[in-house]
C-alpha cells in the first residue's frame, strides 16, 4: 500500500471505446487509488464522452490532432507528476493488482528504467521481450531465408525464447504497450523517438536505453490482457503497412546505415507471397505525403529533452 502514492496511469486512446471501458474499468477494480489520465489521440468516435459520462474521475485530455503512439506516450510522461507511470495502450487490461509488484521491483533496482508484466493475448501467455532487432535478427525473424535461423539456438537464446514464461529478468528489450517507466528518468532521456510513428519504437528506445546505461525488465509475476492491434485496426490497412515499412526502414537507416536498409528490405522480398511485399513498397509510394505530413508535426527523428520536471 505504500507504493500506491507512487504510480500513476497514462493510457493513449485512438477509437477504441468499448475496449477503453474495459481497460477503466480494470483498473477502477484492481487500482482504485491510482489516479488515471487518458490521453485521447484525436478519437472520431465518442471515446470522450464515454469517458467523461461513465468515468467522470479520470482525468481526460483531448488532444487536437493525432500525435500517434511516440508523441503520445511521452505527452503523458509531461502531464504525470508521480515518480512512477504505467503506460498502457487503450486495449490492455487488468486481472488483479500486481503491477504495484513492479513499483517495488523497481524501487529496489534503482537502474531499471523501464518493466514489463507478462501479457495475455488471447489464448496466448508471452513476456514480449527479446534482444534488439538488429538487421541479420530482423532477417531471421521475418524472412522466408529466416526459417533456418529461427530454429537455431541463437536465435531462441537473442529473442529469449528459453526464459520461463514467469520469470523476473533483465532484458534489452521489453513491450511497450504495457510498461513501467521511471518518470523522471524517461524524461531526462528524452523518451521515445518521435521519429518513429508507430513501429519499432522498442528497438530504438532499447539501443538508446543501453547506451546511457539503463537496463529494463520483466516481471513475470504480473500479468495484464491485450487485445492486440485495436486502435491500428481503425485506420486504412494500406496506411498501416505504409508505416510499418516506412518506420523499419527509418530504423534501420538511423542505426545501422544504409547497407543496412538495402540488405534488410531485398531480403525481406524473398517470401512466398511477394506480391505482398511489392504491394507494401506501393502502400507506402501512395502514402508517401501524408506519413511526410505525420513526420512533420509529430516531431523530427532526433529525440530532444521533454518538458516535464
Amino acid at each position: 500500500a505504500r507504493f500506491t502514492g507512487m504510480l500513476s496511469v497514462g493510457i493513449l486512446s485512438y477509437n477504441t471505446a468499448a475496449k477503453l471501458r474495459k481497460c477503466l474499468e480494470s483498473l477502477h477494480a484492481h487500482l482504485p487509488d491510482v489516479p488515471v489520465l487518458v490521453l485521447d489521440n484525436a478519437s472520431t468516435d465518442d471515446s470522450c464522452a464515454m469517458v467523461t459520462r461513465e468515468f467522470p474521475g479520470i482525468r481526460l485530455c483531448r488532444s487536437s490532432e493525432n500525435l500517434f503512439f511516440a508523441r503520445g506516450c511521452n505527452r503523458i510522461a509531461e502531464l504525470c507528476t508521480t515518480p512512477y507511470v504505467l503506460l498502457m495502450n487503450a486495449d490492455v487490461f487488468l486481472g488483479d493488482a500486481s503491477i504495484m509488484a513492479i513499483v517495488k521491483y523497481m524501487e529496489e533496482n534503482p537502474n531499471i528504467i523501464a518493466t514489463s508484466p507478462l501479457i495475455r493475448d488471447g489464448a496466448r501467455l508471452w513476456h514480449m521481450a527479446s534482444g534488439i532487432i538488429t538487421p541479420w535478427r530482423c532477417i531471421a525473424r521475418d524472412s522466408i531465408a529466416g526459417r533456418v535461423l529461427r530454429k537455431t539456438r541463437w536465435f531462441r537464446r537473442v529473442m529469449f525464447e528459453d526464459m520461463p514464461i514467469d520469470g523476473i529478468f533483465i532484458v534489452p528489450k521489453i513491450t511497450n504497450s504495457c510498461c513501467v517507466i521511471r518518470r523522471n528518468e524517461f524524461i531526462k532521456a528524452g523518451g521515445f523517438s518521435c521519429g518513429q510513428i508507430l513501429y519499432w519504437t522498442e528497438e530504438e528506445f532499447a539501443q538508446r536505453m543501453m547506451h546511457l546505461g539503463y537496463l529494463q525488465a520483466v516481471y513475470g509475476k504480473a500479468v495484464v490482457g491485450h487485445e492486440h492491434g485495436s486502435s491500428t485496426g481503425t485506420l486504412p490497412k494500406s496506411l498501416i503497412r505504409a508505416i510499418h515499412v516506412r518506420d523499419r526502414i527509418h530504423y534501420m537507416q538511423r542505426t545501422y546505415g544504409f547497407p543496412a536498409v538495402l540488405m534488410v528490405e531485398g531480403m525481406l522480398m524473398l517470401r512466398f507471397q511477394i506480391w505482398k511485399s511489392i504491394a507494401d513498397y506501393f502502400h507506402l509510394i501512395r502514402h508517401y505525403r501524408e506519413i511526410k505530413g505525420f513526420v512533420s508535426r509529430i516531431g523530427s527523428g532526433v529525440n530532444r529533452p521533454l518538458t516535464g520536471q
